[in-house]
This record gives structure tokens, sequence and C-alpha cells, in this order.
């Protein structure tokens, strides 16, 4: 998604706000390490409204990761928030799913697209509400196996 020109320009300047305390480091693979680490002083804490734009080494940061809402799937909750920097565009997210994924773009392999936008690197963000990744083989992490009679 771009709230402010579908794609044409990045979304680094997007606000965003997670209503999450932690989130899940992966390794190079982008496979979750099994460690749930706090938010608190870090590049990954949006429980305030800020800008996506995050520079670390002269580098924008790139998200792909999931942050954890909760424990276990629960009741219908805000998950997250975001605006337009320039449209005001405004969109929330609301899951009972205890994870949700944030992706900004940055593999976007750059192309033109429909009526001759240049897409490339940042020009969109995804928010995935989700069970948190490699939950089967972390028994910590909130059960993703949907056994026979259950409800989803």
């Amino acid at each position: 998604l771009n709230l402010d020109d579908g794609g044409a320009g990045d979304i680094l300047d997007h606000r965003m706000m997670l209503n999450a305390g932690a989130y899940l480091p992966v390794d190079g693979d982008m496979i979750p390490t099994g460690v749930v680490k706090p938010v608190d002083g870090t590049p990954f804490d949006f429980r305030q409204a800020r800008p996506l734009r995050m520079e670390t080494e002269g580098d924008q940061l790139p998200y792909d990761q999931n942050f954890c809402l909760a424990s276990a799937r629960g009741p219908l909750k805000q998950a997250a928030w975001t605006q337009g920097a320039s449209s005001g565009v405004e969109m929330e997210v609301w899951t009972t799913e205890p994870g949700v994924q944030l992706y900004t773009g940055q593999y976007v392999t750059p192309r033109t697209g429909l009526e001759a936008r240049n897409y490339k690197a940042f020009c969109g963000f995804c928010l995935e509400p989700q069970i948190w990744p490699d939950a089967p083989n972390r028994p910590y992490f909130p059960q993703a196996t949907l056994w026979p009679g259950a409800i989803y």
C-alpha cells in the first residue's frame, strides 16, 4: 500500500503505529531466530506513531518482521494505524491474530506499472495479520495447529 500516491513515491514518511511490545528478529534466511525481543529502545518501537523512515549507517532500515501483538489469538483489537504523509489518508488494521508482519517493500524490483508509474524499493508497505512465523517449530510461540473439530 501507498496512502499518498499509489506507489509513485516512497512510503518512508508515512506515520505508523503498531500495538506491539515485542518483535521477532530473523536470521539471514529471514526465519525467526526464536528470540522474542522487546521493542523498547530499538528502531522496531512503533507503539507511538512515527515515520517509517529510520536510517542506520546511512541506509534505510528495511522492515520485514513479525510484531508480537499477543501470546495467542484473541478478541478483535487494533493492531496498527498508518497515515500518508502528504495525503493525510489514514488506515487502521484490526485483527484477532497474535502477530502482524510489517514489510516496507525493500525488495521491490524497479519496474513501470499502471499509468506509467515507476515502482521501486520502498514504494509501498504491507501489514499482514498472522500467527507468528515458524510457530510449528517453536512450542512457546502461539499455536498454529488447527486440530479436528476446532474452530478457526
